[in-house]
């Protein structure tokens, strides 16, 4: 078994993109906004293809005989809502897991924990609960509780601070509740999984907050283009893919078992 996901290691996947909308079923989507997020599971599933809609792309792949989907959506409420309308129509889902990254909100939960959503909010106050039974476990990093939906990347220590004391949230994001929205909608089932890439006390640089929003091949364009404005900040820039390429391995260790209790594999 492959440490970090809990799957075979080695290059077994292949892709086979395809400019036709794929309506065949999956058991479970993930929604991320970067395909980064999800990238050590889409390494570890087998006869994956691919296709792009509207503005966002989906790759399905199979766990043995389970069927899974993942959705790059693109940064923020709109893209993510409009994603996964789309999937969930093309691909009737059994689960729906909004999942990716995180800012901290809360002094307890660090860099590299995994947030496990039960209550979804946002600064207009709505509010979305998900049925959660799942026990936390701070000591290894997993916590469980209210996840804020923000307008925009919250840059500052200070801002997080306030929204955690304002909202109780353990962390933030961009997109949760918008998929929320969409799978109550379609009476489709949902988790949110999210690790945390920078805690409540570390304020992004603003050539992070840019390329944090960029993905795939534009991403190593809109690199240049900071390195080039900015040279001092190639050490913001490669902390940020060091630890949002840690984060994402971990939130796949974390994801991986979950799936496989839901389906017995």
């Amino acid at each position: 078994m492959n440490q970090n996901t809990g799957r075979s290691a080695g290059p077994h996947t292949e892709q086979e993109p395809s400019a036709a909308v794929d309506r065949s079923h999956a058991h479970v989507v993930l929604v991320a906004a970067l395909k980064r997020e999800f990238a050590p599971l889409l390494k570890h599933s087998d006869r994956v293809r691919s296709y792009r809609g509207d503005h966002f792309q989906v790759w399905g792949g199979f766990w043995k005989d389970v069927r899974v989907a993942f959705v790059a959506a693109g940064v923020g409420f709109a893209a993510a809502r409009r994603a996964t309308e789309a999937v969930i129509e093309h691909h009737s889902p059994e689960w729906v897991i909004s999942y990716g990254f995180s800012g901290g909100l809360q002094p307890q939960v660090r860099t590299g924990d995994i947030v496990v959503g039960n209550e979804l909010v946002d600064e207009h106050g709505q509010r979305f609960r998900i049925p959660m039974s799942m026990a936390e476990d701070p000591q290894r990093g997993i916590h469980v509780g209210r996840l804020l939906t923000a307008d925009h990347v919250v840059q500052t220590a200070e801002e997080k601070r306030r929204l955690g004391e304002t909202y109780g949230a353990l962390a933030v994001d961009l997109e949760s509740l918008a998929v929320a929205q969409v799978c109550a909608a379609h009476q489709t089932r949902l988790m949110a999984f999210r690790a945390v890439t920078d805690d409540v006390e570390t304020t992004l640089p603003e050539e992070v907050v840019r390329l944090a929003e960029v993905d795939g091949p534009k991403q190593w364009a809109a690199l240049a283009a900071q390195l080039w404005r900015n040279p001092r900040a190639v050490g913001s820039l490669w902390r940020l893919k060091e630890v949002s390429e840690q984060a994402a391995v971990r939130l796949a260790r974390f994801t991986v078992p979950i799936i496989e209790r839901l389906y017995d594999l």
